[in-house]
């Protein structure tokens, strides 16, 4: 049984299902989510890059309690969700961590397995 274990969750906020879908669209390595005084600050990670935006402060209390409850972060700092995206069922790696005080998120779009035909 692996360590990680995905967590099914209740359908994801619009906001973050747009954040994840640009992402993957973007081909971005990473998402980071932060609070910031306006809001949740959203940050596109393509290498050593950045393009981002800021939500509102009640939308991305929204996406910070759904990413906490489905990835079971809770009691860990890292964890897996599962998410409908493009069509695809997706995981989604989110690792959790203290930024000035408030808790900060990394997400990553865990990269599909190729079948081997045989």
């Amino acid at each position: 049984m692996s360590s990680r274990s995905t967590h099914t969750p209740v359908r994801p906020p619009a906001a973050l299902q747009d954040i994840v879908e640009r992402a993957l669209a973007g081909d971005a390595d990473s998402v980071s989510l932060e609070p910031v005084p306006e809001g949740l600050e959203v940050c596109w990670i393509v290498g050593n890059t950045g393009l981002g935006t800021v939500v509102s402060t009640e939308e991305g209390n929204r996406i910070t309690r759904f990413i906490v409850r489905a990835a079971g972060l809770e009691q860990h700092n890292r964890g897996v969700l599962a998410m409908e995206v493009a069509g695809e069922s997706r995981e989604i790696s989110v690792e959790s961590y203290e930024h000035f005080g408030e808790w900060g998120y990394r997400l990553r779009v865990v990269p599909t397995r190729k079948r081997r035909r045989t």
